[in-house]
């Protein structure tokens, strides 16, 4: 887990950073509630694409995010997290919100990744 398309075929798996990045996404996209059996599980990205785009809304997003990475993945670090909101050259109506995160695990940062969201 994750199954993603590779040079091992379709079912090549990933391991280390690549998997919790993978994790970050459906943890951030996955509404609370969504999971069967893990109820409280996600952050519910998508309810806020509405919302009107504002400095505040854009710290509430910050907020959720490291409150559900502290909480989902103790043992990895957030290096960096950036969120805009609104405007965006990747959508064609103005409704937009970016997510650029770089993580490590907490006992190698020199290897970090970056990951982007957008939706």
């Amino acid at each position: 887990f994750p199954v993603i398309a590779g040079t091992g075929g379709f079912f090549t798996r990933t391991n280390g950073l690549e998997t919790v990045l993978s994790g970050f996404k459906q943890l951030l996209l996955t509404n609370p509630g969504e999971r069967v059996m893990n109820p409280k599980f996600g952050m519910g990205l998508r309810k806020y694409i509405f919302e009107p785009a504002t400095p505040q809304l854009e710290e509430k997003i910050k907020k959720g995010i490291i409150e559900a990475i502290t909480h989902y993945a103790p043992d990895v670090l957030l290096k960096n997290l950036v969120v805009s909101v609104g405007e965006s050259q990747y959508t064609t109506d103005g409704n937009s919100i970016l997510i650029s995160l770089k993580v490590a695990f907490k006992d190698d940062l020199l290897h970090d990744r970056e990951l982007d969201i957008i939706i």
